[in-house]
């Protein structure tokens, strides 16, 4: 849209693989980030971050990918976002 900008509430969470790097978006300005648990360090985020998400109607983002087509040095497995 011309003329408009748009701003995102939002940061990034950062684990190494297999929880990996994801932008966080929330819906709304006073939702706090999510604190990374020993338990979800040890284990998949999905189970601690996605439950989380669901309460605070924020979805979560793959980082930009570098210019080699590259994903950053701690890529996140998707496969338990369910």
């Amino acid at each position: 849209m011309p003329d408009q900008f748009v701003t995102l509430f939002g940061y990034e969470r950062s684990l190494s693989y297999r929880n990996g790097h994801r932008n966080i978006i929330d819906t709304e300005r006073a939702d706090r980030p999510i604190p990374i648990t020993p338990e979800e360090c040890a284990t998949s985020s999905g189970r601690f971050l996605y439950d989380a998400l669901r309460k605070q109607n924020g979805i979560a983002t793959s980082p930009a990918a570098a210019p080699s087509g590259c994903i950053t040095a701690y890529p996140a497995k998707w496969a338990d976002h369910l």
